[in-house]
């Protein structure tokens, strides 16, 4: 019979034992990242959970939208914006904002949207609205000449509307998803002429240098067009294909 040296069994031992203990660390690493993973997942769900419910049950915003006449709402709030100079003018301009708050699911939903703008001026302390009794919504201003925001701009020579008075779409709302009206006025807001054209979208506009003429881009029935209007009388002297 032999024996194996007591060193040697020694050493089997330690091995035995430092196999045994990295087996063990390993059960443990993989046990702590399940316990890990587990935790994300379940934290992930909540959260899911808590936007879903505050989804459902919280208030919505939305900007540009107005309800039109047969939905319940529960609250109307009209308020108006600072009053900015005109430039080269003694007029102050602000916009008038109306909110709208009414029940939406299990929840409630907001809305804000341009509907007028208020014209000030200071040497006769007299006001007066862009468009008087105005009830519908507007979507867009677009100053002429475009150059607001470059280092030498030019003074302002008109404005162009992009208006929203009826639910074209059938959503129960007004919103920039309607068909808009086009309308154009000098820097201090008259005289405005509306053009009673319908379109899709304003793409562009531009003024002569006398600020007599507003060329219009537009797309309306899903074809580009533009016209000339004068922006003393108001009558559209070119419409016309792209």
């Amino acid at each position: 019979m032999s024996f194996l040296p007591a060193t040697l069994g020694l050493e089997m031992h330690e091995e035995i034992m430092k196999g045994r203990r990295f087996f063990n660390w390993l059960w443990r690493a993989n046990a702590l990242i399940i316990f890990v993973a587990g935790l994300l997942a379940v934290s992930v769900l909540l959260f899911a959970l808590y936007m879903l419910v505050a989804d459902l049950t919280g208030t919505r915003h939305a900007s540009n939208v107005m309800a039109v006449a047969g939905q319940e709402i529960d609250n109307t709030k009209a308020s108006l914006s600072e009053f900015s100079r005109i430039d080269g003018t003694p007029l102050l301009r602000a916009t008038l904002y109306v909110e709208q708050e009414f029940a939406y699911g299990s929840g409630s939903k907001e809305t804000q949207a341009v509907q007028n703008e208020l014209y000030f001026d200071m040497e006769t302390s007299k006001s007066y609205w862009l468009i008087p009794g105005y009830k519908g919504l507007i979507v867009d201003r677009y100053r002429m000449p475009d150059d607001e925001y470059r280092d030498n701009p030019r003074p302002a020579r008109a404005s162009a509307y992009a208006l929203v008075e009826k639910d074209s779409n059938g959503d129960g709302k007004l919103t920039g998803s309607d068909l808009k009206e086009i309308a154009v006025s000098g820097p201090a807001g008259k005289p405005l002429h509306r053009t009673g054209t319908l379109v899709e979208s304003i793409d562009g506009t531009q003024v002569d240098d006398k600020g007599a003429v507003a060329l219009i881009f537009y797309t309306a029935d899903g074809k580009f067009r533009f016209q000339k209007i004068d922006l003393d009388t108001g009558k559209v002297s070119l419409d016309s294909a792209l």
